[in-house]
């Protein structure tokens, strides 16, 4: 059995200080924090705000051809940077010895994060510790900190329907006719309702209540950024009337969402310039709908915590499909699909867009779907 580590992350005193973390060992949790707390010198929602500009420069770039790949010296620097910074050398060097075990024994280690929804937005998929990105050294699983514990007792979820939802004036025909294939060849055409046409609106997520897998392809933003708030999705930027077309994390507080069948929840939440107007800008970190889904039924969540290209998504999403649900061979377990599908592109592809390294799961990590 692959070795695994556990890890807790909570907010500080004061608020600004870089995250309380906590490290599971024997069913107890250990503090892993500094006994001088030196490390509160840094300021979290700087860091934050460095990390932000940051990923919008990445994005911005990957746009100018021909883009750097995951190999950049320069950003696998920054986030060796950016993970000094906020996580602690007890934590760090925790971590250290368990990839090193496991790589001993040609295994890759599981990763459990269990995270305050404050916290979300901490980029430890893209974390490096001098040797690899944490995403692609550990399988890793996003467990939300929440008020009420969900049931995620299943282990094995039989994919008989799936609903795949594509926003309007979103992709070019080349990239729709892409999409239209994500689950071809890997379930049967009778398991899958597509949108478009016609293209969907939010009642369409909030009714996939039947779902096993709900895809969703749209637009992704900031509706406030300069509050750092509220993320949104939208399924028709150019539309005026967003209440029927803008998903907010806000709705996910009150109980018109909610999934009891349990499903993958995969958000594919792209790049936008939102034609529409309102403020919002086209890159940067949006955490947030992993808890959100995660704390209405979702038994797991793929998505990114910031915006990617809409070749790249369509494209990972058949690919991490393809893994997860055995078209080539058997299905893997959730995390394993992911990790499986990263590497692909750092190492068969080589791919010169970085942002496959944005994805992240939420949820137990060795859950199985399967046709």
């Amino acid at each position: 059995m692959a070795k695994r580590i556990s890890i807790m992350v909570l907010p500080n005193t004061p608020p600004e200080a870089p995250p309380q973390l906590l490290l599971e060992q024997n069913g107890v949790w250990l503090d892993m924090m500094p006994d001088d707390q030196g490390n509160n010198a840094v300021d979290i929602h700087e860091t934050k705000k460095q990390i932000d500009a940051y990923f919008q420069t990445i994005m911005t770039e990957v746009e100018i051809q021909p883009a750097h790949t995951a190999d950049n010296a320069s950003l696998k620097a920054m986030f060796g940077t950016f993970y000094k910074k906020l996580i602690t050398t007890k934590v760090r060097e925790a971590l250290l010895n368990v990839a090193q075990t496991a790589e001993a024994n040609n295994e890759v280690p599981e990763l459990l994060i269990h995270t305050h929804t404050f916290l979300e937005w901490l980029p430890w998929e893209m974390f490096h510790d001098g040797k690899e990105y944490f995403g692609l050294r550990f399988r890793i699983a996003r467990l939300p900190i929440m008020r009420q514990v969900p049931d995620v007792s299943a282990k094995t979820v039989p994919v008989q329907r799936v609903y795949n939802l594509l926003a309007n004036n979103f992709l070019d025909a080349a990239q729709e006719a892409a999409w239209k294939d994500t689950f071809n060849g890997i379930l049967p055409a009778v398991n899958q309702t597509t949108f478009p046409p016609p293209f969907p609106n939010v009642d369409n997520i909030v009714n996939a209540r039947d779902a096993d897998i709900l895809h969703i392809t749209c637009h992704g933003g900031l509706r406030d950024p300069a509050s750092d708030k509220e993320v949104y999705w939208t399924l028709d930027s150019q539309n005026m009337q967003k209440v029927n077309f803008e998903l907010r994390t806000s709705m996910f507080d009150t109980d018109v969402v909610g999934y009891e069948s349990k499903p993958l929840v995969f958000g594919n939440a792209c790049a936008s310039t939102d034609a529409g107007g309102g403020g919002s800008r086209k890159n940067g970190l949006l955490p947030g709908y992993g808890a959100s889904f995660f704390s209405r039924g979702a038994l797991n969540f793929v998505g990114t915590f910031a915006p990617i290209t809409k070749t790249l998504a369509i494209d990972f999403a058949r690919l991490f499909y393809q893994n997860l649900l055995g078209a080539a061979g058997q299905p893997l377990p959730i995390a394993q699909a992911l990790w499986v599908t990263k590497n692909h592109y750092r190492k068969t592809i080589q791919s010169p867009d970085p942002s496959y390294l944005f994805y992240c799961l939420y949820g137990p990590p060795d859950t199985v779907f399967h046709p």
